[in-house]
């Protein structure tokens, strides 16, 4: 039984024994001072063991040590194990801490290779392995981006998906990676699906160790949108007016035709030099201190003007607009440069037309003001002559007025009643009175112009007498009409008519002037009216106008005549009319009245009226003003 217990604990500590040698094949674990402990304490014990084993088994008796087997009993058991055990104790603690983290890395490791493969599968770039030139690993992506499965894929050749043209480009590259091991590599190629489509794709390369072998590991970017897009903006950009250039440590990297066209000089001659060594003199400080400003981020116009010379040495303006961007992978600034060199000329040449024209106007203000001031003098002559012809011819004319009365009831009183019978001298009398009729009535035609002539006059001069005071309007309305109804008496179809709203309203004003106004509108209407009815109103408007109405069924008048019949000297045609005999007037009398009534801070007009229903003037002035003093 003995023996059968010690050969089991042999056999146990050998198993022991192995599984450590197998743990030391890890070179950590065979680093641990540990497994030196453990290894020398499972060799003492197997050592005690065999010492024991001969004790019991003739056939192993010649490995007994000491003759005395008490003494060898003592050596086993101190052998086999006290010291074995120790140094396999001391060797667990040493070694521990390292078999731990030996274990525990193997399942990091395993966490780390199931991370890893996650994310090789739903990584949105394409991976491939590529070993003697053929596929060996291919993620999901890829498939994707090729166009076919992983078991198509692993095993074909590399080249086949990628564009024959560029394979020359491909074995370049693979050799420089082979060379140096450590280099990776970044380049643009055209992959060929197996569709037949081209996808265009940045592929970044390096060199890896694939199971004891040379190999490449490739990521893969599909840039065709990107690549599609970029042909696009290049498309817009070739095709613009507008010159397009980018900018990079202050010199051009990038730029459209229409920057050549506008410049002159080559795409190599444009990217020689600075760019500011184009601008004009004067413009450079002002456009390098805003390029440096937009690079380090602060605020800038993003337009303004400035001046380019070109390679004849012409001066071309342009309005820039300008932004910051990225140009392989650096900061750069994009610009666009618009032409702007017609519209200068032509602000250039408005502002000299201004000037000369303000110098025009300057001079031309000049001269009108030295013929203002000799029209004003004129005028004053000409109102100066009117007052004294008029005051000179009224004397004459009151004498022949004067005398014709008196001829007039001469005759009337001594000769009519002797004449008799006798027909030739009852003719010649009868024709004595009309031509003295004739020669009142013009003296009296006469007198109205010399009236209205020395108003015009007194008007311009600024030297009208006013003297305001209140007027009961129906007084001044009852005034006028008695005034025109003897003018009525040469007309029996006609009859004139008055309508009073209020019987008690006041203004303020000249109560000559105010009967000079509405005489003048009530002669008018009697003088182009034949039959019918003339009407006179007043009304008030509001709380503070009143409005006098001459309404008259004559022929009216035509817009052209409305538009024109308070000017001074205007008269309207009373033969177009069908009023033959209607007197002529001065042409003054509705101008005079109208400067009246605007003096008076009132309006005067005519109501648009159908042509041939009759003419409507209206007068508004305030109520309730006080007097004016001039």
């Amino acid at each position: 039984m003995i023996v059968a217990l010690i050969a089991i604990r042999f056999c146990l500590l050998l198993a022991a024994f192995l599984v450590l040698l197998h743990a030391g094949k890890k070179e950590h674990v065979r680093r641990g001072t540990g497994w030196f402990y453990i290894t020398l304490g499972f060799g003492v014990v197997a050592i005690g063991s065999m010492l024991q084993l001969g004790l019991y088994i003739p056939q192993l008796h010649g490995f007994i040590i000491f003759s005395d087997p008490e003494t060898n009993k003592i050596l086993t058991e101190i052998c086999g194990y006290y010291l074995g055990i120790l140094l396999v104790l001391v060797g667990m603690w040493k070694l521990g801490p390292t078999l731990y983290k030996f274990y525990t890395s193997e399942d990091k490791l395993a966490e780390s290779k199931q991370l890893f493969q996650t994310i090789i599968n739903t990584s949105i770039e394409g991976i491939v392995i590529i070993q003697n030139g053929e596929m060996v690993f291919a993620n999901p992506s890829l498939e994707k981006m090729l166009g076919t499965s992983r078991d198509e894929l692993i095993g074909q050749r590399a080249l086949d998906f990628i564009v024959k043209t560029d394979h020359d480009n491909v074995y370049a590259r693979r050799d420089a990676i082979l060379d140096k091991k450590e280099t990776q590599d970044i380049d643009e190629y055209r992959l060929l699906r197996k569709d037949g489509e081209i996808r265009f794709a940045i592929i970044s390369s390096q060199y890896i160790n694939w199971k004891g072998k040379d190999a490449f590991l490739s990521v893969i970017s599909d840039i065709t949108k990107l690549k599609q897009a970029e042909e696009n903006l290049s498309a817009i950009a070739n095709t613009a007016s507008e010159a397009i250039g980018i900018f990079q440590d202050e010199r051009l990297v990038y730029c459209n035709p229409a920057m050549i066209s506008t410049f002159g000089y080559t795409l190599e001659e444009l990217q020689s030099r600075p760019f500011h060594s184009f601008v004009h003199p004067d413009d450079r400080p002002m456009l390098q201190q805003r390029y440096v400003a937009r690079q380090s981020g602060e605020t800038v116009p993003p337009r303004y003007d400035y001046r380019l010379i070109d390679k004849s040495g012409n001066i071309i303006w342009v309005m820039i607009s300008a932004g910051i961007t990225q140009w392989k992978g650096k900061v750069a600034t994009v610009t666009v440069l618009t032409n702007i060199t017609d519209r200068k000329q032509a602000e250039e040449a408005t502002l000299a037309a201004k000037e000369n024209l303000e110098h025009r106007v300057e001079e031309r203000t000049k001269e009108l003001i030295e013929i203002n001031d000799q029209l004003i003098a004129i005028s004053n002559q000409k109102s100066a002559f009117v007052s004294s012809a008029s005051h000179e011819l009224r004397t004459p004319l009151a004498s022949i007025l004067g005398f014709s009365v008196l001829v007039d009831k001469i005759l009337k009183k001594h000769v009519v009643p002797i004449v008799g019978e006798d027909s030739t001298v009852k003719r010649k009398v009868e024709l004595a009175l009309h031509n003295l009729a004739i020669i009142r009535s013009e003296g009296d035609r006469l007198t109205r112009l010399l009236d209205d002539m020395l108003d015009v006059s007194k008007i311009e001069a600024g030297k009208m007498e006013w003297r305001d005071e209140a007027l009961l309007v129906q007084s001044i309305v009852e005034s006028a009409v008695e005034g025109a109804r003897i003018k009525l008496e040469a007309k029996p179809k006609l009859s004139l008519h008055v309508e009073a709203a209020s019987e008690r309203e006041y203004i303020y004003a000249d109560h000559d002037r105010i009967m000079q106004v509405l005489t003048n509108l009530l002669d008018n209407a009697i003088k182009f009216t034949e039959h019918g009815e003339i009407v006179i109103s007043t009304n008030r408007i509001g709380d503070d106008i009143l409005e006098f109405r001459v309404t008259d069924s004559g022929l009216g008048m035509t817009a052209q005549e409305r538009a024109l019949i308070f000017q001074k000297y205007y008269q309207a045609e009373s033969p177009s009319k069908g009023i033959a005999k209607a007197p002529k007037g001065t042409g003054l009398g509705l101008a005079i009245c109208k400067e009246i009534i605007e003096h008076y801070g009132g309006t005067i007009g005519v109501a648009p009226c159908p042509e041939g229903e009759g003419s409507s003037f209206y007068v508004r002035l305030p109520l309730h003003i006080e007097p004016h003093h001039d």
